[in-house]
């Protein structure tokens, strides 16, 4: 919460507290509904300002809420990123592959290293081209 907002809220309230005090002694009818109009102003302000204090207190409250479940998926994928290595796949292809792999490589899950490198799984799209395909020289 804004400390300024606070003290706002807490000084409006303590002039509704004196107007309120103030209209127990009044006898002249004017003077309190002037007074009552006068503490019903002070009111308002500060239940705005509680009020608006509590829109952005929610809204911190949700982007904590948000960054410690991003904190946690990316605790969760550095432990995960560490079970793998970059290995070459084919001439001048990459890809990470589990470090425990002991098998032949396309065999193995492998995982697209632009991706990876972005904290992202994904599997490498592999397949096989011919050169009279498009796109190949």
């Amino acid at each position: 919460m804004d400390m300024s907002a606070i003290s706002a809220a807490l000084v409006s309230l303590k002039t509704a507290k004196d107007i309120a005090s103030a209209l127990l002694e009044i006898r002249d009818i004017d003077k309190i509904t002037s007074n009552a109009i006068e503490l019903k102003e002070c009111i308002i302000k500060a239940y705005d300002l509680v009020i608006a204090e509590q829109e952005q207190l929610s809204i911190l409250q949700k982007r904590i809420a948000d960054i410690e479940k991003e904190n946690e998926r990316l605790k969760d994928w550095s432990v995960e990123k560490n079970q793998y290595t970059r290995k070459s796949v084919a001439m001048g292809v990459f890809a990470y592959m589990a470090k425990d792999f002991k098998g032949l490589p396309q065999n193995e899950y492998k995982l697209c290293c632009g991706c990876f490198e972005k904290d992202m799984k994904s599997p490498l799209q592999q397949n096989a081209r011919t050169n009279d395909e498009p796109g190949m020289p």
